[in-house]
């Protein structure tokens, strides 16, 4: 029979052609983020655990190196890579064709002679006819999870960033509340003489004695806080069983931005992998109820070969009816999904725009606090301090008052480290609400009307 060899060959080009799609072009996460924040080569995904304490060991330690060691030691960005693989390896499967099935069947008859023999191979329908909508749905789940994992990394980087931030402060509080402890001892010692002397009362010395020991507690909370936030700092860098005895380097404090809070809500609606992986899975859950319309399609097609008084062969096929199962029930639990992630993107949408808004309004309050402390208090401790101690030499005023201008002074500047902790803290906070200043989303989103009418054609 001369059409068998074209129509297997014909069968065959068509199965080799549709397997042939190609996987989706996406940046690698960790490339990407390597590149933003400038960490040098990128980290690399570890199939297996590491150590308890990292090798790495530093004398002097910067928020950049704390930032880079974060990245490439923290397990959650190595298991957020391994998802995202997992995802990688689903949207190769999805492009694979399903095993053809092989069915032999030997027929003897009742009077002898020659044995009937069938023979057909067969593929599932439905699988190859759903096969475009799974794989694009694979691939929008696949851009989803690269999504994912730079959330991930935008995670570290904060609470790295937070960390190192209130590190930092802490060890200058500690320094300007030391300072503070010292005068107050002076002054108790000034009291002291001036009670002995009959200048002064005891109320006096009891004042400034449980202002001491309100200091002093101060300080044991500070120094317990100071050591907390290097424990938590070396697990992040992963060291947290070493000795956390670094030099800080000390955090450049931010310039003014001429960027608009308008400017910034467009980039982080823009920027944001939170709405990336949203908008993701609002495509491929739209690609999931186009293929639940071909789910009553059930059966097989293939070719089928009988050998009686001589061969012959041809296409075959088989489907089910779908008197009970229409199909219709899988689409609409596949539509209320749709409609659930419709307001999963108003509500991230929304919730961005709060944390932009937020971010800014820290910044300005951050901004405008240190600027009333650097022109007008701390100018003014200063110049009392000044008087206070011209006053002193000229015998026009005791040392209890001079030792009182040098406290004020002192916790004038505590305020002041206090605050550009919080500006450098509200600037951070920024930058992980516009989705890091240095980041593009790993894959181009589709825009928010794109999903708005996939979703409304796959209800339909």
């Amino acid at each position: 029979m001369n059409f068998k060899v074209p129509l297997v060959a014909a069968v065959g080009v068509l199965l080799i052609a549709g397997g042939c799609t190609s996987m989706p072009s996406i940046e690698s996460p960790d490339r990407q983020a390597a590149t933003a924040l400038s960490v040098g080569e990128p980290f690399q995904y570890m199939t297996e655990g590491e150590p308890l304490d990292v090798v790495d060991s530093h004398q002097t330690l910067s928020i950049e190196q704390s930032v880079k060691l974060a990245l490439q030691h923290d397990p959650r960005i190595q298991a957020s890579l391994a998802k995202l693989r997992q995802a990688e390896a689903e949207a190769r499967q999805t492009r694979l064709l399903p095993n053809p099935v092989i069915g032999i069947a030997f027929r003897f008859p009742d009077g002898g002679g020659k044995s009937i023999i069938d023979a057909d191979v067969a593929a599932d329908l439905l699988s190859l006819l759903s096969r475009p909508g799974r794989i694009s749905a694979a691939d929008n789940r696949l851009r989803k999870a690269s999504a994912e994992t730079l959330i991930a990394v935008l995670d570290v980087v904060r609470e790295t960033q937070q960390q190192f931030v209130d590190l930092q402060s802490l060890r200058d509080q500690l320094d300007v509340e030391s300072s503070r402890r010292q005068i107050l001892q002076q002054l108790v010692s000034v009291t002291d003489s001036r009670v002995n002397a009959g200048e002064a009362g005891r109320l006096d010395v009891l004042t400034v004695q449980a202002e001491l020991s309100s200091l002093e507690g101060e300080l044991i909370s500070l120094r317990s806080q100071e050591r907390l936030a290097r424990l938590t700092l070396a697990r992040l860098i992963g060291q947290p069983s070493r000795t956390q005895d670094w030099e800080l380097t000390r955090v450049p404090a931010p310039g003014p931005s001429s960027v608009s809070e308008q400017e910034w809500i467009l980039r982080a609606l823009e920027h944001r992998p939170e709405i990336a992986a949203v908008k993701w899975e609002l495509e491929a859950l739209g690609q999931d109820v186009r293929t639940a319309r071909l789910g009553v399609l059930t059966g097989d097609v293939g070719v089928a070969a009988e050998r009686d008084d001589g061969w012959s062969i041809g296409p075959s096929a088989s489907l089910a009816l779908p008197i009970f199962d229409t199909g219709q029930a899988a689409k609409d639990s596949r539509v209320a999904a749709v409609v659930e992630q419709r307001h999963e993107l108003t509500r991230a949408s929304r919730q961005v725009v709060e944390d932009v808004r937020r971010a800014l309004e820290k910044v300005r309050s951050a901004s405008d606090a240190m600027d009333l402390v650097n022109n007008q208090l701390l100018p003014l401790q200063e110049q009392r301090l000044k008087q206070s101690q011209d006053a002193y030499r000229l015998g026009l005023s005791d040392i209890l008052m001079l030792r009182l201008a040098e406290q004020e002074a002192q916790e004038a500047k505590a305020r002041l480290i206090v605050l550009r902790g919080e500006l450098l803290q509200a600037n951070f906070d920024l930058d992980r609400a516009v989705g890091g200043r240095g980041f593009a989303v790993v894959a181009k989103l589709p825009s928010t009307q794109s999903s708005d009418t996939t979703t409304k054609e796959s209800i339909k």
